[in-house]
């Protein structure tokens, strides 16, 4: 059992402890979209803010986050605040 794995065909069985391909930054691509809107920019609702959901700001479309009550799709909202890649909205 010893020599079970390293067994020709059994070797396809076997998870790899490694994996090729290199990893991209996610956090460098949500704070570039998140400082093109600025604080007071108005947007609305995409999906329901229970507390985060999607907005669109004209033809971009972000995440953000909505502090206190749930919010309903097709809503207009305001930008808050931004910090980092967080986006605080809030009903316009």
């Amino acid at each position: 059992m010893r020599y079970f794995p390293s067994a020709g065909p059994f070797q396809r069985l076997i998870l790899q402890a490694a994996v090729g391909g290199e990893q991209d930054s996610i956090e460098g691509h949500g704070q570039s979209r998140a400082s093109t809107v600025p604080v007071g920019a108005s947007g609305t609702t995409r999906s329901a803010m229970r507390p985060y959901g999607h907005v669109d700001f004209g033809e971009t479309t972000i995440e953000a986050m909505v502090e206190g009550d749930y919010i309903a799709p097709g809503t207009a909202v305001k930008v808050k605040s931004v910090t980092g890649n967080r986006i605080i909205v809030q009903k316009a």
